[in-house]
């Protein structure tokens, strides 16, 4: 019975997340993982679901869970990476990158993350986030197929671009002049390289 049921709620689980029915995509998500906790890909898929609301805490909670069932499961690392980004917090977010490298050094998703991941996050718009060709293709198709999707797509980007930092070309000037400044002293008084965080403050 429980096997039937697990089927039963992974099927209902992927069917509302693909339709963008996020919150009952998590319910029985959840329901599935009570019934086999173990199972990676589900806490994975859930970490997906959360990102895409914003619930960046109960995200990385779920790759952590994945990575848990599956120390080696490169996607759930890459994507604590790009959570623990969005949350401000670089340094563990690198470190996670490294490790999706790691167990998986063709992995391009990990290394592309950190640039692609990061801008879709940015802007709203984590849904757009695959990790394989394939899954890339098959949200293409989907998005040609949906011009309602598409608007909403466009409105999102379009008052994500007029509020968020991301688009504030003279603050991303500022930091980068700083970082250069941070890097030029370092090597002045001849430390070694190191991660670099520029406040968010100026």
């Amino acid at each position: 019975m429980d096997s039937n049921e697990a089927d039963q709620y992974a099927r209902l689980a992927m069917d509302c997340h693909q339709r963008g029915e996020l919150d009952q995509a998590i319910g029985y998500y959840q329901k599935l993982l009570a019934i086999k906790p173990g199972f990676a890909q589900v806490h994975y898929n859930l970490g997906i679901a959360f990102a895409a609301l914003g619930r960046l805490e109960e995200a990385a909670a779920s790759y952590r869970q994945a990575i848990s069932c599956k120390p080696d499961y490169a996607a759930a690392c890459n994507n604590l990476g790009v959570t623990l980004k969005a949350q401000g917090q670089l340094e563990a977010a690198v470190q996670h990158y490294a490790q999706a490298i790691t167990l998986q050094p063709d992995f391009a998703d990990a290394f592309a993350a950190r640039m692609a991941g990061s801008l879709l996050h940015a802007v709203g718009l984590p849904e757009l986030i695959t990790n394989s060709v394939e899954g890339y293709e098959n949200r293409a198709f989907k998005l040609a197929a949906s011009p309602e999707l598409l608007t909403d797509i466009r409105s999102k980007l379009d008052e994500k671009r007029r509020a968020s930092a991301l688009f504030d070309t003279g603050r991303f000037c500022r930091h980068l002049e700083a970082a250069y400044l941070a890097l030029h002293d370092r090597a002045a008084r001849g430390e070694l390289p190191a991660c670099l965080i520029v406040s968010s403050s100026n």
